[in-house]
């Protein structure tokens, strides 16, 4: 298991901050108030964070990775098509004591719901 080191504290801030982030995102905030700190650096912590499950990485269909914490409660996500906001939405759980209807051990799921949010839906309707 690896350690926690100073970039990797920074970070998990910058993700803290932004709640769901790219990691054009992260790069970005992260170089605005450390520009000292490498790219590939905080590749490497994205890397280490998420291999000591401080971070996850939400599986989406979009072209870039999508970082958040995982310090909350284990949720589903929306992804607005319009806007491209991520919203968190409550897990929809079928398992029946982690076993998929087959027999099956799910450790862990992974579900994003795409479509329009509401406030892109109410301006397209005003």
């Amino acid at each position: 298991m690896r350690r926690k080191t100073i970039q990797g504290t920074v970070v998990m801030a910058v993700i803290e901050i932004l709640g769901h982030a790219t990691t054009n995102e992260i790069i970005k905030t992260v170089k605005e108030r450390f520009p000292e700190i490498g790219v590939a650096t905080i590749y490497r912590n994205l890397e280490n964070l998420e291999e000591i499950g401080l971070i996850r990485k939400l599986s989406t269909n979009l072209k870039e990775n999508i970082y958040e914490s995982t310090k909350y409660e284990d949720h589903d996500h929306f992804i607005c098509s319009d806007c491209g906001k991520i919203i968190d939405v409550k897990k929809n759980d079928t398992l029946k004591n982690n076993f998929d209807e087959e027999g099956n051990l799910v450790n862990d799921t992974s579900v994003t719901y795409y479509g329009i949010c509401k406030d892109c839906i109410k301006n397209k309707m005003s």
